[in-house]
């Protein structure tokens, strides 16, 4: 019989209640530490916050200084710092515009006021004062460095010392500004999400399946004290991701409080929504699967709340009353020299008023299994009484697969009858096409496993949704239509520079030809490149049309190019008082073979899908197999090692080669080469799926997989980002031995089906270095799977 608290006066009945939830929260905060599951949830969230952290800065490592100028005199130092190689100059129309893209930025920019009669006072040799700005967050180290660089290019420019202050000139955030701020706050939010959603279910899935759950329920606590424990345990995680993030980012935090007050109010709305879902599910492939369909739900609306001129005013308020969006805009608050009181304590409260009806949905289900009620059977028997199960949906499959021919009769021992009416291994034939029924059997039976395996449809629903976010962005970003051109000004051109205050259409000013070519190719959008010549300025307004050099992407559609074309020309037309014709016969670009920007995102989205795919699914798949004794049936069927571990890295490939398929779709438009393009995937998923054997051979549980898995992806994916990040000055042995590792030698071959022209030895050498990689991870597998025949 249950134990009940005895009955006292309240004070005693809050300290026993007190007493009981923090007897199960202390072992619960025990528990995790020692849960394979949880270390990998945890250094998975780190390690988004860190690349979060420090992304802006190794993309900007060898970035001029961006200059942002507010000039109301026109002052002739604009157009030489505008020349100058060291710096990267932005104009601004007004002083609040300037300030208000400085508060943007995600690396130190200096912002400058240039004073009325800053000329007259250079011509007479004077020192000028120049009022400059940073943000808030720049440190004193690096504000220093950018304010001597910017003085010392300006002193050499005009042959003047000048000073420029910035003593007490800070810029803060307003509560909508982007940058750096933007940055923090989704890591913050995604981790504390991560942590909620995967953490704790896992730890009240290894409680029911260990029978701890039942012995809580009999014991004095209730299922109000089982729920708040479980909460305060996920809060404490929740809360210590939330301050790494922070910490990491406090030269940004202006308001500790409301910072702290959303971290913990965010931390208790996905906390709800993981204790429910540890609630309901049953089995780890429940789990997984249901914390992989929350995320896209919870995440994707704070990305498309800041898209406010893409969506209808309706949309929009939609996608910002969702709690994680609440947060997100709570933090960024955070960040700001000021928030609005009043709508910021209705945040607050909307939170908890999220939170609440999750945690009280908890306790009331913890309270239905304490009388013997299975939950999610329950519900599933009284909502969906008639659905089919996936195994039925999958009928025809199977009838497919029973028509492979049976095993002849012969003498079998346990292991052996296993293998005959569950892994129906056809009889070994000689030759090749005995060798390959063999394989194709496996292949149809592990195909047809996983395709039920709700485990491996949770990670195809994860990496779905990370492919949907990664290519919905831009294509949102190129639906915009509005026209755009990057202009190389031999000139120095007072018409073209006047164009650039415009809101109906943006033109970008560089000082060097490869330096729009770059831009072009990086961008996701069509733009339209121009050459200005030197005397653009002095012929306007003759008769005679102006004839100018147009440059696209060999991906933009003709069409949309001609309207670019047309009305650019109508532009420079109407500012030049005359015609203006713009040529983009034969000057199509494409992407280097080392592209960035938009390319480049590409590239390693498509690099993250083939690891992810092939490692996650087939590690998986093994282990599981490996748990049910299918693997050593198959040790003992007719079935060879070469046999099995073909068939079984057949499977993953199979699923990278869909997956890749489906990021290809999204972004074929880049591709230029497609034969090698095909070479890369396929040399990708090769090695993938190797690489996941080899964890599934290694590892005994799927927790094990799965913190091994996401330590080795995470591990590939940091050294392509050294890789690309790379500098001259770093020792020759470390960039060689980089551009041997596998991830960095996937994105370059990739890297080259975009480019036109391609180096000799490029395709050869990362050839070379994925097939390396492949031979030494199947020959560890090879040496694997005959440990087990021992």
């Amino acid at each position: 019989m249950k134990n009940t608290i005895p009955r006292g006066d309240g004070k005693q009945r809050i300290m026993e209640n007190t007493r009981l939830i923090w007897a199960i929260t202390a072992k619960d905060i025990l528990a995790a530490l020692k849960n394979k599951n949880t270390i990998s949830v945890i250094i998975s969230a780190l390690f988004v916050v860190i690349a979060y952290r420090v992304l802006p800065t190794l993309t900007n490592l060898d970035s001029s200084p961006n200059v942002l100028i507010y000039d109301g005199d026109e002052s002739a130092l604009v157009a030489f710092m505008q020349n100058s190689d060291v710096l990267e100059v932005h104009t601004f129309p007004t002083e609040e515009k300037m300030k208000s893209a400085l508060s943007n930025a995600d690396v130190p920019e200096l912002g400058l006021v240039l004073p009325a009669g800053l000329d007259q006072a250079l011509e007479a040799g004077q020192a000028p004062e120049l009022q400059g700005y940073l943000m808030y967050w720049v440190d004193e180290a690096d504000a220093i460095e950018l304010k001597n660089r910017v003085e010392a290019e300006i002193t050499r420019l005009v042959g003047t010392p000048v000073d420029i202050q910035v003593a007490g000139n800070v810029v803060y955030n307003s509560t909508d500004s982007s940058g750096l701020g933007n940055w923090a706050a989704l890591a913050t939010v995604f981790v504390v999400a991560t942590i909620g959603l995967s953490m704790i279910p896992h730890l009240m899935l290894e409680e029911k399946q260990s029978h701890t759950m039942e012995a809580l329920l009999v014991s004095p606590a209730n299922a109000y004290h089982v729920v708040a424990a479980k909460a305060l345990v996920g809060l404490f995680y929740c809360l210590l991701i939330a301050s790494i993030a922070l910490g990491l980012n406090h030269n940004l935090v202006l308001h500790w409080e409301l910072a702290i007050a959303a971290a913990v109010l965010g931390s208790l709305f996905t906390i709800s929504l993981g204790v429910l879902l540890g609630t309901l599910i049953e089995n780890r492939g429940q789990l997984t699967l249901g914390a992989s369909i929350l995320i896209a739900p919870l995440f994707f609306p704070i990305i498309l709340s800041l898209m406010d001129d893409l969506f209808p005013a309706v949309l929009i308020q939609v996608f910002r009353g969702v709690p994680t969006t609440v947060q997100f805009n709570l933090l960024r608050a955070s960040f700001a020299g000021s928030f609005p009181l009043g709508k910021t304590l209705l945040q607050l409260v909307w939170l908890v008023v999220c939170a609440a009806p999750g945690l009280l949905a908890t306790a009331w289900l913890v309270h239905r299994q304490d009388r013997g009620v299975p939950v999610l059977s329950s519900l599933r028997q009284r909502y969906f009484p008639k659905s089919a199960p996936i195994k039925d949906l999958l009928a025809p499959i199977s009838a497919i697969l029973s028509r492979i021919r049976q095993p002849q009769e012969s003498p079998k021992a346990p292991l052996q009858e296993i293998a005959t009416t569950q892994v129906q291994i056809p009889a070994a034939k000689s030759g090749f096409a005995g060798s390959l029924r063999v394989v194709w059997a496996i292949v149809a039976k592990d195909f047809l496993e996983a395709m039920q395996n709700k485990i491996v449809l949770s990670i195809i629903i994860g990496t779905s949704f990370m492919v949907a976010s990664s290519a919905i962005i831009p294509l949102i970003l190129r639906s915009r239509d509005i026209p755009s051109a990057v202009v190389y000004d031999q000139g120095r051109s007072t018409i073209v520079r006047a164009l650039t205050g415009r809101d109906d259409f943006r033109i970008r000013i560089v000082t060097k030809q490869e330096e729009m070519e770059e831009l072009i190719t990086q961008s996701p959008d069509v733009i339209i490149g121009l050459v200005i010549p030197a005397d653009f300025d002095q012929r306007a307004g003759s008769s005679e049309a102006i004839s100018l050099e147009g440059y696209t992407n060999h991906w933009a559609d003709p069409e949309k190019i001609n309207q670019r074309l047309a009305f650019f020309e109508e532009q420079l037309g109407l500012a030049t008082w005359g015609s203006v014709q713009i040529d983009v016969d034969g000057r199509v670009l494409y992407p280097t073979v080392e592209p960035k920007g938009q390319p480049y995102v590409f590239l390693l989205l498509l690099s993250i899908t083939i690891l992810t795919i092939g490692v996650t699914i087939v590690s998986v798949s093994f282990v599981e197999e490996k748990e049910a004794h299918t693997f050593q049936a198959l040790l003992v069927s007719p079935a060879g090692f070469g046999q099995i571990v073909t068939a079984k890295a057949l499977v993953g490939i199979i699923f990278c080669l869909i997956a890749s398929g489906v990021v290809i779709l999204a972004n074929a438009y880049m591709v230029v080469h497609w034969e090698i393009a095909l070479l890369g995937i396929l040399l990708g998923a090769i090695l993938a799926a190797g690489i996941g054997l080899l964890m599934g051979g290694i590892s005994d549980n799927p927790s094990t997989t799965g913190m091994w898995a996401a330590l080795l992806i995470i591990a590939l994916l940091f050294l392509t980002f050294m890789q690309e990040f790379s500098r001259d000055n770093w020792p020759h042995l470390v960039r060689l031995a980089l551009s041997w590792v596998p991830g960095p030698a996937l994105i370059k071959l990739l890297g080259a089906a975009m480019a036109w022209e391609i180096p000799a030895g490029l395709l050869w050498t990362n050839a070379i270095a994925l097939l390396s990689a492949c031979v030494l991870v199947y020959g560890l597998v090879f040496w694997r799977i005959r440990q087990f025949d021992r």
